[in-house]
């Protein structure tokens, strides 16, 4: 049956094509590709999210001034992913996932372009371009994740970032401001030692999480135990059967029920573009080698 698209096929981006987001772009469109065939051979669902489902949605690609790629996938799917995708992806791509290399400081898990390097605000290293594949657990019948390690992760990861950021845990009331102004300075003592101490502990506590996730019904499904800083619910009939969009003049999969999923993550005026003052970047410095090539039968 011949595939449901929403949009036609010209994306409205007005940024120039010889500019480093676009450049960054091309790349990350590059990256979507292959991760769409190799999906495709190993029979992985995925689809488009966050900004780049928004994108798909009122622009037809790009939200023109974004320079990051998000794609979810259901946990068992992500997990198939994460084992073939090593000896699967092309020579220039690598991916990259704290799981699997205890190097890595952040919890979320990329594919990155082997040919560039991209600064973000606070990140000195850098990495290649990257599209984070977002993992899906079940939740509870109450929109709540599962388990007191949920909130552990979530409580950590606001450590960890008033650690690295040179915060005492603001934003928190009552007891929670408490704890972070007592837990902050004794991590700040630890990251000394272990300054990767977040996914370390995030390790040990994924499998057990995602165990009991699994035994949830499997009505409502939110990001993944590792992405507590995401707190979006969806049920699971608004994702699937996917339907599929013209993104950049590809064909990609997104949710059943966008508009739905979209009114979750940006509220009922998600199609008006926000002032300039309010579109941001994640990007302080691009630096690129080698742009990869697009196969030209992937652009019909």
């Amino acid at each position: 049956m011949e595939p449901n698209l929403v949009g036609n096929s010209q994306p409205s981006s007005p940024v120039e094509e010889t500019s480093d987001i676009r450049k960054a772009q091309h790349i990350m469109l590059y990256i979507m590709t292959e991760i769409d065939k190799l999906c495709e051979r190993h029979n992985i669902a995925w689809w488009l999210d966050a900004g780049t489902l928004l994108g798909a949605v009122r622009h037809k690609g790009f939200i023109p001034w974004d320079d990051d790629a998000d794609i979810g996938m259901l946990r068992e799917d992500f997990d198939s992913f994460i084992r073939v995708a090593p000896q699967s992806l092309p020579e220039d791509l690598y991916l990259e996932y704290f799981f699997l290399d205890e190097k890595i400081s952040r919890t979320i898990c990329r594919v990155r372009y082997r040919y560039s390097v991209l600064k973000e605000l606070g990140d000195q290293k850098g990495g290649g371009v990257f599209v984070d594949i977002l993992p899906f657990d079940r939740y509870n019948i109450t929109g709540t994740p599962p388990l007191w390690r949920y909130r552990l992760s979530k409580t950590l990861y606001y450590c960890d970032a008033a650690v690295r950021w040179g915060g005492h845990g603001e934003g928190f009331v009552g007891w929670k401001s408490k704890v972070m102004k007592c837990l902050v300075p004794f991590l700040r003592l630890v990251s000394r030692v272990d300054a990767n101490w977040y996914p370390h502990i995030i390790r040990r506590l994924l499998p057990g999480a995602v165990r009991k996730a699994h035994r949830e019904p499997t009505i409502l499904i939110g990001y993944g135990f590792e992405l507590p800083w995401r707190n979006f619910v969806y049920p699971l009939a608004e994702i699937f059967p996917v339907r599929y969009a013209s993104f950049e003049g590809r064909r990609f999969p997104i949710p059943r029920e966008t508009d739905a999923v979209l009114r979750r993550l940006y509220g009922d005026t998600y199609m008006t573009p926000p002032p300039p003052e309010q579109r941001g970047r994640h990007a302080v410095e691009l630096t690129i080698s080698q742009m990869p090539e697009i196969d030209q039968e992937d652009e019909s």
